[in-house]
């Protein structure tokens, strides 16, 4: 049986994953992104389901292609750029570029 939870769980659960995800193994600090896109058909930001972890990311939002060079990219956001995403305002299927892609910090 596990022991007691100090508070309740959510709690304990977001300290957790805070703590897990706030430093690298050299005390470099790591911040977790959300991957989202500027659609070209509305004009606005939408979410992917996608979020990335970063050594020394940027403090707020900016384009994958200022973060990442072309053959850095994480796996996840290459196939994402070999797919189609729905607009959810205009339901348009979308061809997304990497210019179109966006990390925004979580916190």
């Amino acid at each position: 049986m596990s022991p007691p939870l100090t508070c309740p769980y959510s709690q304990e659960y977001i300290s957790r994953r805070f703590w897990l995800g706030a430093y690298g193994k050299d005390g470099d600090t790591m911040a977790s992104y959300n991957v989202m896109f500027l659609c070209s058909d509305c004009g606005r930001f939408h979410a992917t389901k996608l979020s990335v972890t970063v050594i020394d990311g940027p403090g707020r939002r900016k384009q994958i292609e200022e973060v990442y060079s072309p053959s850095a990219t994480p796996p996840e956001v290459t196939g994402l750029l070999r797919t189609h995403v729905r607009c959810p305002v205009t339901r348009n299927s979308i061809k997304l570029d990497r210019k179109e892609l966006y990390l925004v910090p979580t916190d």
